[in-house]
């Protein structure tokens, strides 16, 4: 995965360079949780991470819980199964 944040931090860290390929530059830590992880231990995952991957299917970031916490009928109280 690869967000705007992470390569301008590595750009401005000299750890990259603008001729590096996008190989180089793809995080590779990728954070996993369960669908079973509550908002509160997600969104404490999320301060330290840009992005989450939930059951090894979906990508979740903080705009996601953001959106979680401001539109209630999608599931403010805790994540649950579709």
């Amino acid at each position: 995965m690869l967000t705007d944040k992470n390569l301008l931090a590595r750009l401005a860290k000299q750890q990259l360079a603008l001729s590096d390929s996008i190989k180089r530059a793809v995080v590779r830590d990728l954070r996993h949780v369960s669908l079973d992880v509550s908002l509160n231990e997600l969104s404490r995952v999320l301060t330290r991470n840009s992005f989450v991957l939930v059951d090894e299917q979906y990508f979740v970031t903080i705009r996601d819980i953001l959106n979680t916490m401001t539109y209630p009928k999608y599931g403010h109280k805790k994540m649950e199964k579709a």
